[in-house]
């Protein structure tokens, strides 16, 4: 059970926002075992994002978490492919997307702790 958080300084309208949930629907799935149908997307847009002590427009930040181990060249694959969602989707640069990538040993889920 994945959750991506996309928070992001370009103000989205509700179609791209369903655009961009849609397509990290579809890049979950390089990672072994991940699949839209379990994809928890939580998107916040027209936020400051600030590098450096300056704010970047448009700029966003990803957090990624999974629950369970993922191979580095999986990663490395969603990487590249959320970079490209970004930029084509909701028009951030690659070069102003800052993102990170969690491997989450416990996950509460369906009333449960999971390990």
């Amino acid at each position: 059970m994945p959750y991506i958080s996309v928070r992001t300084s370009k103000k989205l309208d509700g179609g791209e926002t369903e655009a961009l949930k849609s397509a990290i629907g579809k890049i979950i799935e390089i990672i072994p075992g991940k699949a839209e149908w379990g994809l928890i997307v939580d998107i916040e847009s027209g936020q400051d994002v600030f590098f450096g002590g300056v704010k970047e427009p448009p700029a966003a930040f990803v957090d990624t978490r999974v629950h369970g181990a993922c191979p580095r060249e999986k990663k490395e694959e969603f990487t590249r492919e959320l970079y490209a969602v970004m930029h084509s989707v909701a028009g951030v640069a690659p070069e102003r997307v800052y993102t990170n990538f969690t491997e989450q040993e416990a996950w509460g889920a369906f009333g449960e702790l999971r390990w």
